[in-house]
């Protein structure tokens, strides 16, 4: 759910706030009902998006390769810009460690 008229849409804030309390739920401190968090789980609702798109790119990674035949993804990538960038973050990541 994204801005609407430059503020942010009630359902944002709601959508925002079942995320925040799926957090809490690691540090024992969330009022989340687990039945309601069924709820959501069952219609798609994603409490952790970075995953989702981490998983989003890795899917895309492995596609690459059974075209190409390696993960060389070049940083400006011409078919997929954004997994160019994302491979290389997640080079650059591996470099910190």
């Amino acid at each position: 759910v994204t801005k609407v008229h430059g503020t942010r849409h009630p359902l944002s804030r709601w959508t925002t706030n079942q995320r925040r309390e799926y957090k809490a739920l690691d540090e024992d401190a969330s009022d989340i009902d687990l039945a309601r968090m069924k709820k959501l789980e069952d219609i798609g609702f994603e409490f952790d998006r970075h995953h989702s798109r981490w998983e989003k790119r890795f899917a895309e990674l492995q596609a690459f390769k059974a075209s190409h035949g390696h993960v060389n993804v070049p940083q400006r990538c011409q078919t997929n810009p954004s997994l160019g960038r994302w491979v290389n973050t997640q080079r650059r990541q591996q470099r910190m460690r």
